[in-house]
């Protein structure tokens, strides 16, 4: 039998999908022992269906709107409007009407109520569609109550609401609309309480916003809500507001805005005892669902109700660590330049391929360092080398340390084990400059070795080959040689920074001296896309085609084409030594540009538009030319001082280890991302495989499950697929999340300041790592493949990885959200000779694209000149 009507204790998570969302989440808050919560029932969206979703006009308007999901808004707010017309001229059936007035007849047909939207695309975890549809407020008589029943049904189709589902690619045609009818309920006050603080995530501290009368002046912005903070059962902070207005219900119905009386504008809306009561009352609903709630609460003659409680969906996860006591955990993402949510298997071969201990969390990595903050040596060690290359870890890491009782009481150092004291750091060994030579071609051997063997494994031999073959890969790049040949080229631009500007004054001199350094894999990579640019530019046709095809096998239609052959063989040899790259390459599941070559098309063609012929060598002479004549001015300076001649010696030396070594550390990356593709390809064989034999339904599948739980699946042909929507769930909401530098086992996420004087105006402050002032226009770029770039233009974008090497080329200066002095992306912009500041906090949210800008990349900040 059709369900019209679901009372609150009649529904249960057999039957979610009639109540939605809200109704779900309130019939659970009337079952815990202790809540309060008003009398009500659900109109399914049985009725919805049988009204609206049947309805022949509304499948016609609907599919139309299918048709606008990418089109104008204009076009989108017609269809609306037509929508919500029908919507609400559609007569309710008699046989809901009566299950409707029976169920209000049950509670009290004398009773206002409070007619609100309840979506099964609601408060989910990752899109909580809150705000989306309407909710309507002292609501009294049949009538009334089933005319507003239809407009929340129509509410399915506001403006907002279409474009929200068409950006969290809901189909319009499968979300349903229920609706709560609840007896109102007339409060002295109302609010809004989050179990967990939703500015930093902190699980321990809950917020609540409270003022008078009814909730919607608050959600509605109408008033300021007073701001409580508690912690532990103690009020920590109270921020009292001036409330002047307060939303009051009608005995007739409907709502009305009232004037407080002066004494009331500024009072505090709840006595403290209310403020601990509520709070405690918010535990107990937080305990029912299992995670952070956001609740809607009144208080009615000393009572508080609860009239709705959702997940709160912008909290990041914090990471699962079996330890005792408080925890700190630093980001993985922000020291690897990749800050996108990975997948379940990037996240393994990363795992597999680190020595660290690291704990999955939001689809990123963290590092559990709250050891190495227990004791004075390592701490201190800890804070000034992280400090070297990010001052917001720096900085961030220091508010932790300085929150009172967060973290144990120091010990007395004078154990063995602890009493290292602080001195200079260990002398490295500089190895010989032809082990560089040696390193990649042993390097290049064993990937080969590795590509042909292989090819030979399938089924539970192909995860024990590359189980063992990650042994092989940690060899590479855990080697010792390496190593010193990486941190030789690290510590000579060290010292040239610290002593040329002790000596001489000059600030930052190892990023001129690093330009066009040698042997550096990554900017080769950006300058060879030029002379694949060189490649095409003759070839009008290929150009005008390269223009316009949105066809990911673009390559096999060149053929045709005037110069297309030279064209496809130019591109070819290009992805046979870097197709393996892309965005985000450390996550194996990332699509590589061999795989899809399109991404590389914008980057083809601004080449063109932006170089001359021959540019990428004239570019890297360039580089030499520039690093050339400043070691000759620093070495001519530097032989007019006192001791002059030593100290030029000495910087001679350091200035050829930097050149020898510096681009070297650059390649054993290369190396694993080379390794990592050759181990995709061969899994995504078995994927197919799967498929094949009834498995899985597609082979992208198996990026949802960890390497070991995949290996359990080729070897039992049997997959768990609740847990890959689950996964596949939660990595959708993994990628709306924003991961922290900082985060705490109490959820709390940690950033960092700059604290510098003296700055010119509507600055915006980062990280000084490639030296140069340049003016241009800013370009916001998020995804490479959209990179339209002119020449001079600046680069800003959340983080850079040695794919974006290429677009390095065509651009003047970079700035990015996260980064260091060592990063990809800084190491390549000095060779470059690129002005650059990283670590520029929501960067991609302050600077306008097309903006003019500043970029000051040797003090570190960013002027913004319209």
């Amino acid at each position: 039998m059709t369900s019209y009507v679901l009372k609150f204790q009649e529904t249960n998570e057999t039957n979610e999908a009639l109540v939605g969302g809200k109704g779900m989440n309130l019939s659970e808050c009337a079952k815990i022992q202790g809540v309060r919560v008003p009398a009500g029932f659900s109109v399914t969206t049985e009725a919805y269906k049988e009204t609206v979703a049947e309805n022949h006009e509304f499948k016609q308007l609907l599919e139309q709107l299918t048709l606008q999901e990418n089109e104008n808004t204009a076009d989108i707010r017609e269809i609306s409007a037509k929508i919500r017309t029908l919507i609400q001229n559609i007569p309710i059936a008699p046989e809901i009407s009566v299950e409707i007035d029976a169920a209000i007849m049950n509670i009290d047909a004398s009773a206002a109520f409070a007619v609100r939207s309840s979506a099964t695309a609601e408060d989910l975890p990752h899109t909580s569609f809150a705000g989306q549809h309407d909710t309507y407020l002292n609501i009294i008589g049949i009538d009334e109550i089933l005319r507003h029943i239809s407009k929340c049904w129509a509410s399915l189709f506001t403006e907002r609401a279409i474009i929200y589902r068409n950006e969290n690619h809901f189909e319009h045609s499968k979300v349903h609309l229920a609706v709560v009818v609840q007896e109102m309920i007339f409060p002295e006050a109302s609010g809004i309480l989050f179990t967990a603080d939703p500015i930093t995530s902190n699980r321990k501290s809950l917020a609540i916003d409270a003022s008078f009368g009814l909730g919607e002046a608050l959600v509605s912005g109408l008033v300021s809500a007073d701001s409580y903070t508690i912690q532990e059962n103690t009020i920590t902070n109270k921020i009292i507001a001036t409330k002047k207005i307060a939303i009051y219900g009608l005995k007739e119905g409907g709502t009305e805005t009232r004037p407080l009386e002066p004494s009331k504008q500024t009072a505090q809306t709840l006595t403290d005892e209310q403020i601990l009561t509520l709070a405690k009352l918010g535990r107990t609903v937080e305990a029912h669902f299992n995670k952070p709630q956001d609740i809607e609460w009144c208080l009615a003659q000393g009572q508080f109700y609860i009239v709705q409680s959702r997940p709160i969906t912008t909290l990041y996860p914090v990471p699962e660590v079996d330890e005792p006591g408080n925890r700190v955990y630093i980001s993985v993402a922000h020291q690897q330049m990749m800050t996108d949510a990975m997948k379940p298997l990037g996240l393994s071969f990363y795992l597999m391929t680190t020595s660290a201990s690291m704990y999955p969390a939001g689809g990123r990595l963290f590092v559990d360092i709250t050891q190495s903050l227990s004791f004075p040596t390592s701490r201190d060690m800890m804070v000034n080398t992280l400090g070297a290359s990010d001052p917001l870890i720096k900085d961030a890491l220091l508010t932790v340390i300085n929150k009172k009782d967060f973290l144990p009481p120091l010990p007395v150092e004078n154990t063995p084990n602890h009493a290292t004291a602080p001195g200079k750091p260990p002398v490295r060994n500089v190895p010989d400059p032809a082990v560089v030579f040696e390193l990649v071609k042993n390097s290049e051997a064993s990937i080969n070795q590795l590509n042909e063997t292989i090819k030979t494994k399938s089924g539970s031999a192909l995860f024990d080959f590359i189980v063992e073959d990650l042994l092989e890969l940690k060899s590479v790049l855990f080697n010792q040689t390496s190593i010193d040949a990486i941190m030789a080229g690290m510590d000579a631009s060290a010292w040239l920074n610290e002593h040329i500007s002790k000596w001489l004054g000059e600030k930052n001199v190892a990023d001129t001296l690093s330009e066009s350094a040698p042997n550096n894999i990554t900017s080769k990579m950006g300058l060879e896309l030029l002379d694949v640019a060189d490649a095409i530019r003759p070839y009008p046709a290929v150009r005008s085609y390269l223009e316009q095809t949105k066809n990911p096998d673009f390559l096999a239609d060149l053929a045709h084409l005037e110069g297309g052959k030279e064209a496809k063989h130019a591109i070819e040899a290009y992805l046979e030594k870097y197709g393996m790259r892309c965005a985000g390459e450390i996550d194996l599941t990332k699509t590589r540009w061999i795989e899809n070559p399109l991404a590389l098309v914008p980057l083809i063609l601004s080449n063109i538009k932006n170089f001359e012929p021959n540019a990428s060598k004239h570019k890297f002479e360039q580089g030499e030319k520039e690093a050339r004549e400043k070691e000759q001015t620093l070495l001519k300076q530097l032989a007019e001082l006192p001791d002059g001649a030593e100290k030029a010696a000495e910087t001679k030396t350091k200035i050829d280890t930097l050149r020898n070594f510096i681009g070297y550390r650059e390649y054993p990356k290369y190396g694993m991302i080379n390794r990592y593709f050759i181990y995709k390809r061969a899994l995504l064989r078995a994927g197919e495989e799967l498929v094949r034999s009834g498995v899985i339904s597609e082979k992208e599948d198996i990026y949802f499950l960890y390497f070991d739980e995949l290996r359990e699946v080729v070897r039992t042909n049997k997959a768990d697929y609740q847990l890959i929507n689950t996964r596949k769930s939660d990595f959708a909401s993994y990628e709306k999340l924003t991961p922290p530098r900082i985060l705490t086992s109490d959820g709390e996420m940690i950033s960092g300041q700059y604290h510098r004087e003296n700055l010119p105006e509507n600055t915006i402050l980062g990280l000084p790592v490639s030296s140069g002032v340049v003016e241009g226009r800013a370009r916001v770029i998020l995804n490479m493949e959209k990179a339209d770039l002119e020449d001079g233009d600046i680069l800003v974008t959340a983080f850079t990885d040695p794919s974006w090497t290429p677009a390095f080329v065509s651009i003047k200066g970079l700035i990015t959200e996260v980064g260091g002095l060592m990063t990809h992306g800084a190491v390549i912009a000095r060779e470059y000779g690129l002005p650059a500041v990283v670590g520029v906090e929501n960067a991609t949210k302050i600077i306008q694209d097309g903006a003019r800008i500043r970029i000051n990349g040797t003090e570190g900040y960013i002027e913004l000149l319209d």
